[in-house]
Order: structure tokens, then sequence, then C-alpha cells
């Protein structure tokens, strides 16, 4: 009887730990990885923890795999191209750059070994509403639960002020959000376009405003026809649905030399 005893709080003991470690492993939700936590370090060792907690997984744009997550303190950006690690706090750049952390504003100025894309924007914190508690009936019959109202989702439109442009000339963008809550950023980017600037993700930050208005101008050597896609996030964190338009780049005519006279000979 004792040896039964015995053996039995052997077992409860030792499968107690195993409990705690399941319970805390199913509270995980979200993580930093490679090099977003190795920057995420590099922040806390030398202003603390502004970036906060992760509120999503990393993940990426299917047509340039640029990475982005949301933190409660702002936006990590991963730009494939480059390479380019960036945290920002929607005015504040942090960078993980060549000698270590770099710091600047989000306008500007870039480092000299920065690619010049515009600085990203922070994307708003991920607000979840509220789901109404229903309230228990008096008395027969039930009482019907009030409906939550549905949050209606940003919406966007694109204009190009020229869909036919030489190679070289500027292209003007113009993204314009609308959002009953306020539009938080405003995001564009390029397919069917070797050019990796016009690839990368650009972002604006309008601030809640609605509407929000901004014109973008860029420029290529590509030629073509390249389609321009943007969607706009809402102060909600709610995506709009992408409009796309369409610029043909043709090339730069080569002026043609004018004819050398041949001189007269003399008599």
């Amino acid at each position: 009887m004792k040896w039964r005893l015995l053996a039995l709080l052997t077992i409860a003991i030792l499968s107690a730990p195993f409990a705690d470690v399941r319970s805390s492993s199913a509270q995980a939700t979200c993580t930093f990885t490679l090099g977003f936590a190795t920057l995420r370090d590099m922040i806390i060792a030398q202003f603390g923890d502004i970036v906060g907690a992760c509120l999503e997984n990393e993940h990426h744009n299917p047509f340039n795999g640029d990475g982005l997550q949301q933190t409660t303190g702002g936006l990590m950006v991963w730009r494939k191209s480059d390479n380019w690690t960036a945290f920002t706090d929607g005015t504040t750049t942090y960078l993980n750059g060549p000698t270590g952390l770099a710091v600047r504003p989000n306008a500007g100025p870039l480092f000299p070994w920065e690619n010049p894309a515009p600085a990203p924007a922070a994307e708003p914190t991920f607000v979840i509403p509220p789901t109404a508690t229903p309230v228990p009936p008096a008395a027969p019959p039930p009482a019907t639960p009030t409906p939550v109202p549905s949050d209606a989702k940003p919406t966007t439109t694109l204009k190009l002020d020229d869909t036919s442009v030489t190679a070289g000339d500027t292209i003007r963008i113009t993204v314009t959000g609308t959002d009953d809550k306020g539009v938080a950023t405003l995001v564009w980017y390029a397919t069917d376009t070797s050019d990796d600037n016009l690839k990368n993700t650009h972002t604006q930050d309008c601030g809640g405003a609605t509407p929000c208005r901004y014109t973008f101008e860029t420029s290529t050597q590509d030629t073509g026809t390249i389609t321009i896609h943007a969607y706009s996030i809402d102060t909600a964190g709610q995506h709009s649905d992408e409009v796309t338009e369409d610029v043909k780049v043709r090339a730069a005519k080569t002026p043609t030399p004018a004819p050398t006279a041949t001189p007269t000979p003399a008599h």
C-alpha cells in the first residue's frame, strides 16, 4: 500500500510542470523573429521597450516580398530589395545600419547608405471591437440580443495624371482614402516592372484624417505597361479593397544627329 501511494505522489509531482508549460504555450499568439527580433533587442538596449508587444506575426506583400509587423508601439518594416530593416513610431525611424542602430526623423534626411525610398509610416494599432454580451431574458419568451453594428472598411481611389509617359518623365500618383472613423495610412506599390523603387511599398501617414489625399511623384527608366496598386488602412486597422491603374512608359527617342556639311574644294 505504501509503494502504491508513493508511485501516485511521484506521478502527480512530475506532471505538474508540464501542465504549466502547455498553458503558457497556448497563450502565445505572435512573436518577433529574425531581423525584427534583432532590431527590437538593439532598440531596447538603448531606448527601452518603445517597440512594445507584437500585435501580429510578420507577414509579406505577395508582389514585392516586403515584410510588415504591427506592434503596440508602431510598425516593423523589412524591404526585400535591399535588406533594409526599420521600426517607426510614426515620427522617428530606427534602423539596423552597417555600424549598428541608427536613428533619424521619418521625413529624413536619409543616411548616405540608405536606398532613397520613402520612410514607412506607422500602421495603426489594431483594435478588436467588443462583442455585445447577450442580456438574459427576465421572463419567457427570451429577449432578442441587440446586434453589434458593423464597421465598414475604408474606400480608396487612385488617379494618375498621365497614363502614357516617356521614360524619365515624372509620374504623379494621387491616392485618396476615406473612412467614417478616419484614415491612418495610404499605401501604393507597382507590379509588372523591374524597377525596385516602384516595386517597394510606399506609405503616407494620415493621422486619422478623412478624406486623406496625397500625391506621390516618381519616375522610371523601365518601359512597357506598369500596374500601380493602392489601398488605405483606417484607424481600426481595416484594409480597403485594392485599386489599380496602368501606366504605359515608352522609350525616350534618341535625337538624330544633324548631317555634316561636305566642304567644297577650292578652284
